[in-house]
């Protein structure tokens, strides 16, 4: 992903199937805000309590982040890890 502020990627296939409370998915949308969303991108960051978000979210890092001036690109792909398919 380039240098952004609130932009997103996607959808991004991650390689294999999640299972994420019940639905199943197979791609996903990376957002520069510090996650990833499955039924659509995120683009702006407004803080609010995940359990509460409109599209299934995964957020190891919620916060509004923006690279166009200082830091890298947002990078992302899949890998193994301990022997089993990964997307990080």
């Amino acid at each position: 992903m380039h240098v952004n502020d609130d932009e997103s990627e996607g959808p991004v296939a991650i390689g294999f199937t999640i299972n994420f409370f019940g639905s199943n998915y197979r791609d996903l949308y990376v957002n520069n805000n510090g996650n990833v969303t499955f039924t659509g991108p995120m683009w702006t960051y407004t803080p609010f309590l995940l359990a509460w978000a409109a599209t299934p979210i995964i957020a190891p890092f919620f916060a509004d982040v923006d690279t166009r001036f200082l830091g890298d690109a947002v990078t992302y792909g899949p890998g193994i890890v301990d022997g089993r398919a990964a997307f990080g």
